[in-house]
């Protein structure tokens, strides 16, 4: 089946959408505009601008010939008069705290390896078929309301105005808090178990669950037919930075870390990305608080796109938490995955929420008006508050993990960054000679590991280990002189 193109078209009369499959030729999208606006194609004219100075030629060409795209806009001219069909656009319906997914898991006897490991389809199914969504994919909540964006939060503005004296003046808009209906992502799937066990297992042993400990995920992003339109990141490795060793339960801090522009551009050689952010807390009733909200906000800022074909700014940075869970038998550990809504970013990027005035772990606060200044009116359940609950502002992701794991990384071996016992460049020599006993030397995945190219990055420099990235990802044999180099480290 072709995939199917949006193809924007502006004219006289308005601006109008029409879908054609991919592979079309000029002549088709002639015919849907006919069809569509009500002008014939022989009084057609297509152009790539407003002037017609990029007229669009060639009906026998496809799509692509001509620089089109999915979301590409073209510019109709025409002596007739467009008829553009108007829709009502179906407004989502108001999410209320009763709509919240549940947030612990069912009571089960399986350590935290086994229940995450549930068959996410079936898991994802079964929740659909009982209780339906509770959020929509972004591109599905488009859908439903003709692509308008223009009254979501990101292309809103909600900075505050100073009083002047002689004119009039403008008060800002309201705030209405509700749930959000969508998401960017919407699922977590922790490909590499194996990295996810160990960063689980060195907090609950080596820790003691007394640290906090926190962990950048790199991973990739691709589509979920388990969702209409959906979005899922998928977990390939952990880079753990230097950790803050005196931080609060319930603060998230992160230590200034040089070394993670290096992490960034070794995944990006292997074809990864940052997918965001993982950490652990003891067992609490939060299940993100105010602070960590905050925090993983601007996160979400730092990473935000607009890459999307509607131009409304995009941000796929989500967290992961790592708790005891009490329905679990033993308390053993489990992941919940969330991002901060939309609202929550827009809020931040005003400089509307006081940063420093949280107080408790429930609420958010907004900060104080200066002289003469007005503030957006926030309006919680219809009454006007300066403090709310931090619940509005979370979306909740569903997460799983594949009964048979497919990561991209063969081992997951090689000594962590930043632990208590420091890696060392034995390490190199100890560990390739571990993988020689089951992969030969001229292997492309015998230093298919990401904390070992990352420490390769530190030991010698970035070009190696992305020559030796380059070697993964290409299926060609590291070079011997350089194999010889790292087996000779002690």
């Amino acid at each position: 089946m072709h995939e199917e193109w949006i193809i924007r078209v502006f004219s006289s009369s308005g601006r109008s959408r029409v879908t054609i499959p991919s592979t079309c030729n000029l002549s088709m999208l002639k015919s849907k505009i006919a069809q569509s606006l009500k002008v014939p194609e022989e009084q057609q004219l297509l152009s790539l601008d407003s002037h017609g100075n990029t007229l669009l030629k060639g009906d026998s060409l496809s799509m692509l010939q001509h620089g089109l795209s999915n979301g590409s806009i073209v510019y109709l001219i025409t002596d007739a008069t467009p008829q553009i069909a108007t829709q009502s656009i179906q407004r989502p319906k108001h999410m209320t705290t009763s709509d919240l997914p549940q947030l612990e898991k069912k009571p089960s006897n399986s350590n935290y390896s086994s229940s995450t490991s549930a068959d996410s389809k079936d898991m994802n199914n079964s929740v659909e078929k009982s209780e339906g969504p509770h959020f929509k994919s972004f591109d599905s909540f488009l859908s439903e309301r003709n692509f308008v964006t223009d009254d979501l939060p990101l292309k809103q503005s909600y900075k505050s105005f100073f009083i002047s004296k002689g004119v009039m003046n403008k008060i800002p808009p309201s705030v209405t808090l509700r749930h959000q209906a969508y998401r960017h992502v919407d699922h977590l799937e922790m490909m590499n178990l194996s990295e996810a066990m160990q960063f689980v297992d060195y907090w609950r042993s080596k820790l003691g669950m007394m640290k906090q400990r926190v962990g950048w995920m790199y991973g990739y992003y691709r589509e979920d037919s388990t969702y209409p339109m959906g979005i899922r990141a998928v977990m390939e490795a952990i880079y753990e930075p230097p950790q803050d060793e005196k931080a609060e339960p319930g603060k998230l801090i992160l230590e200034n870390d040089s070394f993670k522009s290096k992490v960034d551009r070794v995944a990006q050689s292997l074809g990864l990305e940052c997918l965001g952010l993982v950490f652990t807390h003891n067992e609490r009733d939060e299940v993100l608080t105010s602070n960590e909200i905050v925090t993983l906000g601007k996160l979400q800022l730092e990473a935000l796109k607009t890459l999307h074909y509607t131009g409304y700014p995009v941000s796929s940075f989500i967290c992961c938490t790592i708790a005891p869970c009490k329905s679990i038998q033993g308390g053993d550990p489990i992941p919940n995955a969330f991002a901060v809504s939309d609202l929550g970013l827009a809020l931040l990027r005003d400089k509307i929420i006081d940063e420093k005035g949280l107080k408790d772990d429930t609420h958010i606060v907004i900060r104080e008006e200066e002289k003469g200044e007005i503030l957006p009116q926030i309006l919680e359940k219809g009454v006007s508050t300066r403090k709310f609950d931090a619940h509005w502002l979370i979306v909740r992701i569903n997460e799983s993990a594949p009964i048979q794991p497919k990561p991209f990384f063969s081992s997951s071996q090689f000594p962590r960054e930043n632990r208590i016992v420091p890696q060392k460049p034995s390490d190199v020599s100890e560990f390739i000679k571990s993988r020689l006993t089951s992969v030969p030397l001229t292997s492309c995945n015998l230093l298919n590991d990401f904390h070992l190219l990352l420490y390769l990055a530190k030991l010698f420099d970035e070009a190696t280990a992305i020559s030796i990235c380059e070697s993964i990802i290409n299926k060609t044999p590291v070079d011997q002189h350089l194999l010889d180099i790292l087996m000779s480290l002690n």
